[in-house]
């Protein structure tokens, strides 16, 4: 426990190794006598982190890059000239998570 402490420190994802630690902890005190119960629990949390891997390697693999993004705001502006195209980063300390994109229609004079 103490070893995966520590490498949940420097990991970039020390919040599903600490939650993976807690889960298996819980099951392995509520094992009895007969561990089956716990054993599809364990191989149901493993199917979890692998869906939720698949899940991330999907979104990063189909992620916009900056590139793309500013080619998007450019059709945008060519398609809507009148329009405010804002287009700004969404990160966080791991990264670029995505885009946060906004057209605003031009204001109409009256």
């Amino acid at each position: 426990m103490q070893a995966l402490a520590r490498k949940a420190v420097g990991s970039r994802a020390p919040d599903v190794l600490n939650e993976t630690r807690d889960a298996i902890h819980a099951l392995l005190a509520q094992t009895g006598t007969d561990a089956s119960t716990s054993l599809q629990a364990l191989e149901g949390h493993r199917e979890q982190l692998q869906q939720a891997q698949l899940r991330t390697a999907e979104l990063i693999g189909h992620a916009l890059g900056e590139a793309e993004a500013s080619a998007m705001v450019a059709k945008l502006e060519q398609a809507r000239p009148e329009a405010q195209v804002r287009c700004e980063p969404i990160s966080q300390a791991e990264g670029l998570l995505g885009w946060a994109l906004r057209m605003q229609p031009a204001q109409s004079a009256g």
